[in-house]
């Protein structure tokens, strides 16, 4: 395939230095293991950004899936519609990541650019295909995608730190939604449903129905507007012990993608480690900026549990068992985290990290989905 030239690019990987804190830690019985060294820095302006930077990078990263996409659609689509939605793809993602690059310009940040794990799988598995097959996946793929940006622009536009971010989301919003209606329209004439659909050979997870997806934006409503006003309030035990939880299972992640870029033998182990590192950072940054508006400083290394964890893992990864040692440990690490989100997450205290728990849980689910397949 020829691959998909960025237009314009900007990643997020505004940095601060920080000092470590000592943090209590929980991790008796957990399901997860937490996070990454942070950083302690004075509010100089950036701060409310780098909260921000897993949202913008989540951006630019569907902005160029989004694109990559349209151009195959250009030409490997023998339906007209198909290739004009494509066409529209193309021109509006583009302009639409200027605006995020210019922000992230604006802002001194240094951008790499990717499509990040999801989305290049959607264009490895769209490359597969031609014709019908392929107006099938295109189309079911731009209705899940456009589902997925519809959530996250209307987040990011009440509850991103920037208010620069909150604008352009606000901005980029009806955009996003002339998509959404426009994919359906095209995809119910090439015979997808807007519910449910294929891509290659993974079967994606069923879109809600739109009176599910209205419920439970309305719960998620009622809750932040009761919580928001509080959200400064001190913690409870049980969240307190949820922020611990999550902070040193991202750092458990984190460290062993250290060892994995080192250590791996195949390409796949090491692209793998080095998505999590990228996108476990820019979490950790969050988790620990909310963290830090309750009083509580995120810790900068692992604890005794985690550590024996590791040392394990580097006992029994050795030689030729690394690769799969290393898939195994990040499945078996991540399903743990996946189980305590779904279910302690939607019960944490502040409605800013239930918000951020929506955002991380679907892509905790896609990195956990390849380290099976790669461990299998």
């Amino acid at each position: 395939m020829s691959r998909v030239i960025p237009v314009t690019g900007a990643l997020v990987a505004a940095m601060l230095a920080t000092a470590p804190g000592a943090f209590a830690q929980d991790t008796t019985g957990s399901p997860w293991r937490t996070v990454r060294p942070e950083r302690t820095v004075p509010d100089t302006g950036i701060s409310s950004l780098v909260a921000d930077t897993a949202y913008i990078r989540q951006v630019i990263r569907g902005n160029f899936t989004e694109v990559g996409a349209g151009r195959l659609a250009e030409s490997r689509s023998e339906n007209s519609e198909v290739k004009d939605f494509g066409e529209r793809m193309v021109s509006d993602h583009n302009a639409m990541n200027e605006e995020w690059a210019r922000l992230a310009t604006e802002k001194n940040m240094r951008v790499d650019v990717d499509f990040g794990p999801s989305g290049k799988q959607t264009i490895d598995q769209l490359d597969d295909l031609n014709g019908t097959e392929f107006d099938q996946a295109y189309m079911n793929a731009m209705i899940r995608q456009h589902e997925n940006d519809l959530a996250t622009f209307q987040r990011m536009s009440s509850s991103a730190q920037s208010s620069d971010v909150r604008q352009l989301a606000s901005t980029g919003l009806s955009t996003i939604q002339q998509h959404l209606l426009l994919a359906r329209q095209v995809g119910s004439r090439v015979g997808v449903s807007s519910t449910a659909g294929r891509v290659g050979d993974v079967t994606p997870m069923p879109l809600p129905s739109d009176t599910d997806r209205t419920r439970r934006t309305d719960d998620r409503a009622t809750r932040n507007e009761r919580d928001d006003g509080n959200d400064r309030a001190a913690l409870s035990v049980e969240d307190r012990a949820f922020f611990q939880n999550t902070l040193q299972a991202h750092l458990l992640e984190l460290r062993l993608a250290e060892l994995a870029k080192r250590e791996a033998k195949s390409d796949e182990i090491r692209r793998l480690a080095e998505r999590i590192e990228n996108d476990f950072e820019g979490w950790q940054e969050r988790w620990k900026d909310i963290a830090e508006r309750h009083d509580l400083k995120a810790p900068s290394n692992l604890g005794p549990e985690h550590r024996e964890r590791i040392e394990d893992f580097q006992d029994r990864a050795k030689g030729k068992n690394f690769d799969h040692r290393y898939a195994e440990l990040v499945a078996e690490h991540l399903q743990g985290v996946v189980n305590a989100f779904e279910k302690e997450g939607q019960k944490v205290r502040p409605a800013a990290a239930r918000r951020l728990v929506d955002d991380e849980l679907p892509e905790l689910r896609q990195y956990l989905a390849r380290a099976r397949q790669l461990e299998r």
